[in-house]
């Protein structure tokens, strides 16, 4: 009797710890799925802001100290490359939303940006 219920409560134990994992991997992906959709977003914003930065610094006749050899090939390929990358989550049923939310974020930073601004 003893055996059985040790081997019963082990059985119990696997089963709980499975379930566990199982929560934790469904949630990490969620993580996951975020977190990439915010890089795109955090590396686009770098790019455009690169872009918008050098045609000032050219109208303005600067000369930049490190200037980007590539300009601006080199940001059209990084938007291309981020662009491939949401055709790719788009394409992938489980990614999906994370792409459909895209927009969903930069609307809400972009209320935060001018709600930012009203007050200071």
């Amino acid at each position: 009797m003893k055996s059985f219920l040790i081997i019963v409560g082990l059985i119990v134990a696997l089963i709980v710890l499975y379930s566990l994992v199982s929560f934790l991997t469904g949630f990490l992906w969620v993580i996951i799925k975020l977190v990439v959709a915010a890089l795109i977003i955090n590396w686009a914003m770098i790019t455009i802001t690169h872009l918008i930065f050098r045609k000032a610094m050219i109208r303005q006749g600067v000369t930049l100290r490190y200037p980007s050899w590539a300009y601006p090939v080199s940001n059209y390929v990084c938007l291309a490359f981020m662009a491939g990358i949401l055709a790719v989550m788009w394409a992938t049923p489980d990614m999906r939303l994370s792409v459909m939310l895209v927009p969903v974020w930069l609307a809400l930073l972009g209320i935060g940006y001018v709600l930012r601004q009203r007050k200071g």
